[in-house]
């Protein structure tokens, strides 16, 4: 981020907090339960969120090296991304050609092909098939070049790797990033390493988990215990790329830049700042460290969430491993023990059907901001 950029947003957040005001939308948000909870409309989602636009599958930090890659999912299409042997990304669909057996799992380094562990066939890293060991001549009359993985558009820039899971058009990087590449670029992102990763699933619709990153007006109550008094954050500010969202999350130290002239305000030694990457991807920056969520779904009431965290390079000695291992931690427990957990009791209240929607306040803006992209973007693709 540019220091004038954090300059402008510090002042926008400290002029707030000093009137004891926040952003507010023009009105606030009816959002129907069924949105969350409807199998139907979930499956249009999966249809017309993830497999036809592009989706961020990871970080360039992830796929480092020639041969490193990561496995997930979006809109249910099983996805495996490599680094070429020449440095370029491929995505895969993540299955054997043979059979449909994941040719990969979860993240690593291969020497130079993947294998499929149902019947050995391999893969090169550019997808193309390598064997068929013990076939016995099965497979003579198919042509082994129509039966590599199948490719998918894949673009990468500013730190990000973007696919385009339903497969067809190219990937228009500028277009999708739609102004947050500026941010992202002034950060050097594309240079940090991977620290570490989990994952865990939840019973709950994947915009709950989505919705606790859009706004910090929960963040004295429900996270009070916690870091709760560390963040005035009822106190909101916003910006909308297209889709997408830029949420800092100021600590009360801000307030004590007040005194200091408005060019001089810096904001990233006192906040967190997420980047919000439409429809499910969260880049959160916090001092020294960059973390990467994505709220995967899998069923219209369960959720994978994964998180990846990543520093400016590998880290050296024991006190920089313990800060950084605190720091990991404390992202892993406010999500895994508050609001992913409150996320499933609300998913429980409204698949009960005793609620018919929820409200958003002005107060929430970010998050209308995401909902009413959300009913749009359906929308226009129905009658598209």
């Amino acid at each position: 981020m540019k220091p004038i950029t954090e300059a402008q947003i510090a002042s926008r957040w400290l002029e707030l907090f000093a009137r004891g005001e926040t952003m507010l939308a023009p009105e606030g948000l009816r959002v129907p339960a069924r949105s969350y909870v409807d199998p139907d409309h979930f499956l249009d989602e999966q249809r017309l969120l993830f497999r036809e636009p592009p989706v961020v599958a990871c970080l360039s930090a992830d796929i480092q090296r020639p041969g490193e890659y990561v496995t997930t999912h979006a809109g249910g299409i099983p996805l495996l991304v490599v680094r070429g042997r020449t440095g370029e990304p491929h995505a895969f669909v993540n299955a054997c050609r043979h059979r449909s057996a994941p040719v990969a799992r979860g993240c690593g380094r291969v020497s130079g092909s993947f294998r499929c562990p149902f019947h050995g066939w391999t893969y090169g890293l550019n997808g193309s098939l390598l064997g068929q060991p013990r076939s016995l001549g099965g497979f003579d009359p198919l042509d082994p070049a129509e039966l590599g993985l199948r490719a998918l558009p894949v673009a990468e820039g500013s730190g990000l790797v973007v696919v385009r899971p339903g497969g067809g058009a190219p990937i228009d990087l500028p277009t999708f990033l739609a102004g947050t590449e500026e941010d992202l670029d002034a950060f050097g992102l594309a240079d940090y390493v991977v620290y570490d990763r989990t994952q865990a699933e939840w019973r709950c619709n994947w915009k709950l988990l989505v919705d606790t990153f859009l706004e910090s007006y929960h963040v004295f109550s429900l996270h009070g215990a916690s870091v709760g008094s560390d963040y005035p954050g009822h106190v909101m500010v916003f910006d909308a790329f297209g889709p997408h969202l830029r949420v800092p999350v100021p600590r009360a130290t801000l307030i004590e830049v007040a005194e200091e002239p408005p060019e001089k305000r810096r904001l990233l030694p006192h906040a967190t700042v997420q980047y919000f990457l439409a429809p499910n991807t969260v880049v959160n920056h916090t001092l020294n460290h960059f973390i990467l969520w994505r709220l995967v779904p899998l069923a219209v009431d369960r959720t994978r969430a994964e998180m990846t965290m990543y520093t400016p390079g590998p880290v050296e000695g024991d006190e920089a491993e313990r800060d950084m291992r605190a720091w990991f931690d404390l992202h892993d427990s406010v999500t895994r023990d508050e609001d992913y957990p409150e996320s499933e009791r609300i998913h429980a209240v409204l698949a009960s059907g005793v609620t018919q929607a929820t409200q958003l306040g002005r107060n929430e803006a970010a998050l209308i901001h995401f909902h009413r992209w959300l009913a749009e973007r359906l929308d226009a693709a129905r009658q598209g």
